[in-house]
């Protein structure tokens, strides 16, 4: 067949024909357009569910969620650029991990966590989680707005388990805050006076 033929088939049924080309240049057909299996494509729905699933927990206080996907042990590190402070590093079990957050968020009407551009790894029963995350505090106050807004980068290592994917590992880097941030603080103070505001 002249080449001016095989470029007229290529234009009528490109496909096959470049997968013939590839096959007489040693190339498997097979890898044209090769996917992942199908298990692979669950390990990485389920993964990515259980790391926007814990914010979503945390936001709307269902704190038996948020245990439910959580490793026996947690290790935590919380970094900051926007304030002069040595990292904070701790090994939590989930009620541990409950009980710290339920010492500040209840304090605030409203929390939204928001995670985009998430980048997972995965080899064999372990994952890595990659992401961005928006946090946003709301609290009306005597002074200042009544937001605290803080941007930053998520890491979360990932183990499987016979009960699914948890979540054994969180690293948080803030990168910068915009708003209110004495409302932690008076947050924190709500609850211990018993001033918890029921999530949506």
């Amino acid at each position: 067949m002249s080449i001016k033929a095989v470029r007229a088939r290529i234009r009528q049924r490109p496909w096959p024909i470049l997968v013939a080309l590839l096959a007489t240049a040693g190339l498997p057909a097979a890898s044209v357009r090769s996917s992942p299996p199908a298990a692979a494509l669950q390990d990485r729905a389920e993964i990515e569910e259980v790391v926007v699933g814990l914010a979503n927990a945390t936001d709307s206080r269902d704190w038996r969620g948020v245990e439910a996907l959580l490793a026996d042990q947690v290790d935590l590190e919380y970094r900051t650029l926007t304030r002069d402070t040595p990292p904070i590093r701790q090994r939590v079990s989930p009620a541990q991990f409950v009980v710290a957050s339920q010492g500040t968020l209840p304090g605030f009407l409203h929390t939204q966590h928001l995670i985009g551009n998430i980048v997972i790894r995965v080899e064999g029963k372990r994952a890595e989680v990659v992401s961005q995350v928006w946090m946003s505090h709301y609290l009306p106050a005597d002074q200042g707005p009544p937001y605290w807004n803080v941007a930053g980068t998520y890491r979360h290592d990932l183990v499987k388990t016979r009960s699914g994917w948890k979540i054994s590992a969180m690293h948080v880097v803030i990168l910068f805050e915009t708003g209110n941030d004495r409302l932690q603080a008076l947050a924190a103070e709500r609850v211990r006076a018993g001033l918890i505001a029921t999530a949506p």
